[in-house]
């Protein structure tokens, strides 16, 4: 069979899968479609509210947790006190599983410490719920320097 015979059938078979993919994502039964501009930020109430929630997934905590890595993006900066440091995680047993660092010249503090905040409340929630142990090991809390324009721990500068 060649190929030109092929492509009509492809084609229509492409068009009804469009039209069963688009019919799925309309509302049935006189529902109301909810609209939301996804590029407007939470109002601090919907911040608390979505702190609180224990409903969440481990793949929606796994999402959030790389929503902070992509917020702090590489934490360039020319002088160490644009250097923050915040804990990050929750460890079952008590205290933070890790620090991160973000340089306050790339990343706005009042937009990563509600993220981070949310993580790790979500965290000290999963843990609890899932029932984890760990090492009860008490992280020790890092500083932050600058080298070659990039906030890192400041063992990394004994180095």
């Amino acid at each position: 069979m060649r190929y030109s015979q092929l492509l009509p059938t492809s084609a229509s078979l492409s068009a009804v899968m469009l039209t069963l993919f688009l019919a799925g994502c309309t509302p049935q039964n006189g529902q109301q479609v909810e609209e939301t501009d996804a590029s407007s930020p939470l109002t601090e109430n919907e911040v608390d509210q979505e702190m609180l929630r224990d409903d969440f997934t481990f793949a929606e905590l796994e999402a959030l947790r790389l929503q902070v890595h992509r917020t702090i993006g590489t934490p360039f900066a020319t002088d160490p006190s644009q250097c923050r440091v915040l804990p990050f995680g929750a460890k079952p047993c008590g205290g933070p599983s890790r620090y991160v660092i973000y340089s306050i010249q790339e990343t706005d503090p009042d937009v990563i410490e509600p993220l981070v905040d949310q993580y790790n409340t979500w965290s000290e929630i999963y843990n609890e719920r899932e029932g984890l142990m760990s090492d009860c090991a008490v992280v020790p809390e890092v500083s932050a320097t600058v080298i070659n324009g990039i906030c890192v721990p400041t063992e990394y500068a004994d180095r």
